[in-house]
């Protein structure tokens, strides 16, 4: 009986458990990822994010050059969706548990129902949500369950999951959802819908490269665009396209992205009431005719205002001499102007709020400027560089500073924690819970996408955080 006794006991018994659990953790690893990338939400979906595997991305993100330039000013940028999950789960998420209990496989989707998220979990979720239902837990007469603050459901071995039972019950009968675009070579791909819908691919790699396709009929020109970089004072935020009409439609989607940001809406408010309040016009018709590029900047903003003013400027670059600027002027509705000489170059000046918003005009060589304030023509007009080129298929470039933005996004989170506009918030709120973000941002480089244009979609690529030469990351 003693001799029995020490066959099954001892370290024995930890070598079966160890066996045990590395062929469970096998099998279980094998089931998930052999499941296809593939998601279920409502069909009024209007956003997704996808991953192929979900684990290694995180774990990519977490080494990447991103987080570490962020790291001393911002160290934990998901803090708080991860203590969300925390508290509503009871789980702390990690990329090891994640890829345990749910798989690689995600997809997140925002709708009008709400937001939620689908999953192919391994055997041990499985297991745990039979056990879940055998205590009398288990799904209602719609197929839904729920377990803490989360709805949940299973729809062909995908687990559907929200804090919204709408979501969850939409998810269940939708026939007709957007088709998930994803590549298993990316991290994670975003795609979302509407007038200009489209997706990108975050891919692996310093700066976080991304590539993709827009929804967007632009021109297809031949002459290399010269405008991204000839700026002689960086802009915040650029775009440049071969067309006026280009340029306008890729801003509105710029735009698009950007209405979510508070110190975004501040600025475009402060825009629109200016040009209301000033009787800025429409330009005339065929004002643009013979421009071959075109960019649009946000260049500072000038926050001693209220509300702060934002300091743009436009360039249009013409391949022979510019003509006469006459159609332009209508944008002024009329207005007083001063003839005025910048560096040799005339053109006229509409003094309508002293300098902080004087609309100006002038003619290069080969280019039209137009700038809001005085000192911003001064700082242009002749100074346009020639270049560098992009690439001769590039037919819309964005460029966008992390840096500028971010001294634009703290000058207006200053001003309004000054006015304590933001609720429950000081400036001494401001300067410790949202300052420090900013600046973490600030370090992130520049955003430099590069599209070209094919029939009735852009495909573009580029980086959402590439280094500036000569900073330290």
């Amino acid at each position: 009986m003693a001799r029995t006794r020490r066959l099954v006991t001892g370290w024995r018994i930890l070598a079966l458990a160890i066996v045990a659990a590395i062929a469970l953790w096998s099998a279980n690893h094998r089931f998930a990822r052999t499941a296809p990338a593939r998601g279920f939400y409502p069909e009024g979906t209007y956003c997704i994010v996808s991953s192929w595997d979900l684990p290694r991305a995180w774990e990519a993100f977490n080494r990447g050059d991103v987080l570490a330039r962020m790291d001393e000013d911002w160290p934990r940028p998901y803090r708080g969706p991860e203590l969300a999950v925390r508290l509503s789960t009871g789980i702390r998420p990690t990329p090891n548990r994640w890829g345990l209990w749910l798989g690689p496989r995600a997809v997140f989707a925002l709708a009008p129902e709400g937001a939620g998220i689908t999953v192919h979990p391994g055997h041990l979720l499985r297991w745990a949500d039979a056990l879940h239902t055998a205590l009398g837990y288990g799904p209602d007469a719609e197929g839904i369950a729920q377990y803490r603050d989360y709805c949940y459901a299973w729809r062909d071995g995908y687990l559907v999951a929200s804090t919204s039972r709408g979501y969850v019950a939409a998810t269940m009968n939708a026939k007709s959802a957007p088709r998930m675009r994803s590549d298993d070579s990316a991290l994670f791909t975003v795609q979302w819908e509407g007038e200009h819908g489209g997706f990108m691919n975050v891919m692996p790699g310093a700066g976080l490269p991304v590539s993709g396709q827009l929804d967007f009929a632009a021109t297809d020109g031949a002459r290399a665009l010269t405008l991204p970089q000839a700026w002689p004072v960086q802009p915040a935020i650029g775009v440049t396209a071969r067309s006026v009409r280009d340029a306008e439609q890729a801003w509105s989607a710029l735009e698009t992205a950007l209405e979510g940001a508070d110190w975004y809406r501040a600025l475009r408010t402060a825009a629109g009431e200016a040009v209301r309040a000033w009787g800025i016009q429409p330009p005339a018709a065929a004002w643009a005719d013979g421009a071959d590029h075109v960019s649009f900047a946000l260049l500072d903003v000038d926050t001693r205002l209220a509300p702060p003013m934002p300091g743009l400027a436009m360039a249009m670059r013409f391949a022979d001499d510019a003509p006469d600027i006459a159609p332009v002027l209508s944008v002024l509705g009329g207005r007083q102007t001063i003839p005025f000489r910048w560096n040799g170059f005339d053109g006229i000046v509409a003094p309508v709020l002293g300098s902080e918003f004087s609309p100006c005009v002038a003619r290069t060589r080969h280019e039209w400027i137009v700038t809001t304030r005085e000192p911003l023509m001064a700082a242009l007009a002749g100074q346009l560089a020639d270049g560098p080129a992009c690439a001769a298929e590039t037919d819309i470039a964005l460029r966008a500073s992390w840096g500028k933005i971010g001294e634009v996004a703290e000058a207006i989170a200053r001003e309004l924690g000054q006015n304590e506009v933001v609720p429950r918030m000081n400036l001494d709120d401001i300067n410790a819970d949202i300052v420090p973000k900013i600046t973490a941002l600030s370090k992130l480089g520049e955003i430099a996408i590069d599209a070209s244009a094919h029939e009735s979609t852009l495909k573009f690529s580029g980086h959402l955080a590439k280094a500036i030469e000569g900073e330290t990351e």
